[in-house]
Order: C-alpha cells, then sequence, then structure tokens
C-alpha cells in the first residue's frame, strides 16, 4: 500500500518543538499510516503534551536510554511497509513522503531514499544541506541512484535522519541503532544500509532542519566530535567496505586515510594530544601523512620540546 508508512520520533524533553514536527508529519498530502512517538524518559510535559493534544499518535514511553535505543523502540513497533524518521524538532514538507514513494516506485530494488534539507532557526540560513557537500557536482539531478554513497558516507555525513525512508526489510536486515555510539549513531547505521542498499536520492528541499538550540549537537565540543566521529570510521574500516569504496572507483587508504589525518588536526587543536597521535598514526598506516610540524611532533612527541630547551639554552638537542 502506498500508505504504508509508519513514521518513528524519538523525543526526549522535546515540547517546545514537537507540536510542529506532528503537525508537519500529520499533514502530509499521503499521510502515514501510523506515527509512533517514542517518550525517553522525558522530564518535562512532553508525553502529556501528545496523549492530550494527538490521540492518533502512537505513545512509547521508556526509560531514559537515548536516541539509538528510543529509535529502536519504535523500529520494532512499526506496521508499515516503510519506514520513515524523524528528529522531534524537524519539519517535513507537506509533500516529502509523496515524492519519495514516487522514487522507490519507479526504482523498486533501492532499499531507501534520501532528500536534500535546508537548516533554519528564526530564518531559513542555509537553502541546500546537499548544496555544502563536497561531492555536490556529482549528486543526481534528478531522481536516481548516488554513485558513491559509501565513499561519501565515510567522507561526511550528508544523510539527514529526518529525510530518511526506508523499506521495512532493509530495516530489518542491517538491525538497529547501535546504543554504545552517543555521536555519529545514525551515520553508523546510514553506512550498514548503504553497504546493503545503496542510496535513491531526491534532489529536492523536502526537510527543514531547526538549528542552534540546546537539544542539538551545536554544544559538543570539537574534540568529542572526533571522537565519535573516528570510533565510527573504525567500525567500518573492514574489508566488506573497501571492496564497496573500490567498486565505487577510489582508493579506500586515501578515503579512510585523509580522515583520520583530518581527526588529527582536530585533536591538536583542542590540544588533544594524545588522541591526535592515535589518529595521525592510522593515517600514516594509509600512507596519508599531516603536513610539516605537526606530522613531526605526532612522530616525535619530545623533540619540539627539546627543541624549545635548545633555543633557551643556546645548544642544538639533536
Amino acid at each position: 500500500m502506498r500508505n504504508s508508512v509508519s513514521v518513528v520520533i524519538p523525543a526526549y524533553n522535546a515540547s517546545t518543538f514537537i507540536s510542529e514536527t506532528l503537525d508537519s508529519v500529520l499533514a502530509q498530502s499521503e499521510p502515514p499510516l501510523e506515527v509512533i512517538v517514542v517518550n525517553d524518559g522525558s522530564t518535562d510535559n512532553t508525553p502529556k503534551l501528545i496523549a492530550d493534544h494527538y490521540p492518533q499518535v502512537k505513545l512509547i514511553n521508556q526509560a531514559n536510554g537515548g536516541v539509538s535505543r528510543a529509535r529502536n523502540a519504535g523500529l520494532a513497533a512499526c506496521r508499515g511497509d516503510y519506514i520513515a524518521l524523524v528528529d522531534a524538532d524537524d519539519l517535513w514538507e507537506a509533500n516529502k513522503l509523496a515524492r519519495q514513494l514516487d522514487a522507490l516506485d519507479r526504482f523498486p530494488k533501492a532499499g531507501f531514499v534520501v532528500t536534500d534539507e535546508c537548516f533554519f532557526d528564526e530564518q531559513v540560513y542555509c537553502e541546500s544541506g546537499m548544496g555544502r557537500r563536497s561531492f555536490r557536482s556529482q549528486l543526481p539531478q534528478d531522481i536516481d541512484m548516488m554513485a558513491k554513497p559509501v565513499t561519501w558516507l565515510i567522507t561526511e555525513p550528508f544523510v539527514s535522519t529526518s529525510s530518511v525512508l526506508m523499506r521495512r526489510e532493509l530495516a530489518q536486515a542491517v538491525g538497529g541503532f547501535e546504543p554504545g555510539l552517543q555521536i555519529g549513531e545514525d551515520r553508523d547505521y546510514w553506512i550498514r544500509l548503504a553497504l546493503k542498499a545503496g542510496i535513491l536520492y531526491v534532489p529536492e528541499v523536502l526537510v527543514r532542519k531547526r538549528q542552534n538550540h540546546g537539544q542539538n549537537l551545536s554544544s559538543i565540543s570539537n574534540a568529542t566530535w572526533a571522537a565519535g566521529l573516528e570510533r565510527v570510521l573504525t567500525r567500518h574500516d573492514t574489508p566488506g567496505t573497501h571492496r564497496l569504496i573500490a567498486a565505487e572507483g577510489e582508493d579506500e587508504k586515501k578515503v579512510f586515510g585523509t580522515n583520520y589525518a583530518r581527526f588529527a588536526k582536530i585533536y591538536w587543536y583542542a590540544n588533544a594530544l594524545a588522541e591526535a597521535r592515535r589518529a595521525a598514526a592510522k593515517a600514516r598506516a594509509k600512507g596519508v601523512r599531516l603536513e610539516g610540524f605537526l606530522n613531526f611532533w605526532l612522530r616525535f612527541p619530545d623533540r619540539p620540546i627539546m627543541w624549545l630547551k635548545s633555543v633557551k639554552l643556546g645548544v642544538r638537542a639533536w
């Protein structure tokens, strides 16, 4: 059935924005079969708001366990042939599900489909999320499969959770989100989906993603962010992923090595020096070197200190 879509919304203290989100989901031109909100131990009035004002929404209450466990509880409760995910502060355009269902009808072998998005707070300040990506010139101009989905996912977190519509059988084959990942759990999941099914893309802005409030990732430090994503990439630095990257025409050593080098720089600037050395070593193992002094320091951390002492004492340290 065309309207056999289950929508899953994890919610934690989401009362400020979730009404707008639910209104945009329930206003779809092709309405979903069901909308499931998983209340992840909210301490505000999120569950009461939903119970009082959205009786058509299925509400699941659970102890606070994080967004992955909340999404997994929602996935387990789905009855539809398709599953859509949306964060509790994001908005859908009214034709979002219709355009994605059309795309899956055109590509029956595709397992899941994503769209473009814009970012907003009080006003829209980015008209196209995909327009900011390094691979934007290689994106399909019409509904089509992405050319290098695994390579691009390793390189950039371009899939918006709120844009995803997937076939339930694919979600069941892949399993749930990884609760042990506090950062990058969504990117890990998209990589796992893409390893099995590629990515179908609708080049239209059908999602509006809310930014710059206390419940999103804007307050997380760069070093913490890098550590989370390094862990995700390490999980997928495997022969199976390497083979798919090679099939996409790319060199896995360069793809992974460049990202490890990027993490090393982030750690360096955050003064997380042990982490910087670790990431730099991973980059070197892939044949990717950091430039100049940073590469030297991360390989020989005692040498710059010796050099500074030598300058002070007026002698050479090596």
